[in-house]
């Protein structure tokens, strides 16, 4: 895709650089009227999230990723599927009808230029959350059997690859091997889980946000606590 807007893959960062300086600030406050925020600042002091975006920054340097127009926020709540339309009777799709068309992609509030790994990594990050909970936190972590396998992440890549190849403007790199794009996505893991953490928690010290029916620490906690759980696997297996 081509878009007219700056190709320069710095929103991320500079979003994230935005809201760890929010975050710095409210620790540097005192606190003392409000007993959430008082627990909120407690442990962020403990986590240090300047010095884990800079370490973030560094490693992600060890892989290579294009940079594409990305979503930046690819969730199943984002993703809508038209129903059908038979004899002016609305219809409801069945999988092995669907085709593209059917998809309608919404919501491209955080969309840019952006490295692919973050992208494609963020859709299957996504895997692992609900959002249809009616009852607090209104979210569900779900359970490990639920989350994108290596063969489901696999099957994706290829399809895409098949698609990106097709384009009569695609020219080869040496970055576009299901190899290669899997261990992006692996990277880029990282940046899904802390990028939306600290959304997360300056979402919830805002006013005005935290009175939307969410709980946005406890699922800012929730993507800090998978986001420190992916880093040691990381560098356990000593990905490089």
């Amino acid at each position: 895709m081509d878009v007219p807007m700056n190709r320069n893959p710095t929103r991320m960062w500079d979003s994230m650089e935005r809201w760890v300086k929010r975050i710095e600030d409210l620790v540097e406050q005192q606190v003392t009227d409000d007993p959430e925020l008082i627990t909120m600042v407690e442990k962020l002091r403990e986590l240090n999230v300047r010095a884990e975006l800079v370490w973030l920054r560094k490693f992600l340097e060890k892989v290579s990723s294009p940079v594409v127009f990305c979503h930046n926020d690819m969730q199943e709540g984002n993703i809508l599927l038209r129903n059908g339309d038979v004899e002016g009777r609305r219809t409801e799709p069945v999988l092995e009808d669907i085709i593209v068309d059917d998809l309608v992609v919404i919501d491209f509030e955080y969309c840019g230029y952006n490295r692919r790994g973050f992208d494609l990594a963020n859709y299957f990050v996504e895997w692992m959350y609900d959002y249809q909970n009616d009852s607090h936190p209104y979210f569900w972590s779900r359970p490990k059997k639920d989350h994108a396998t290596v063969e489901q992440k696999g099957q994706f890549v290829e399809a895409y690859l098949s698609t990106l190849t097709e384009s009569p403007k695609y020219r080869e790199r040496p970055e576009d091997t299901t190899e290669h794009i899997l261990k992006e996505i692996e990277f880029y893991t990282l940046a899904s889980h802390f990028f939306w953490s600290l959304w997360s928690v300056v979402s919830n010290s805002n006013v005005f946000t935290r009175a939307a029916q969410f709980d946005y620490w406890c699922y800012g906690e929730r993507r800090f606590k998978e986001y420190y759980s992916h880093k040691a696997k990381l560098l356990k297996h000593s990905v490089r």
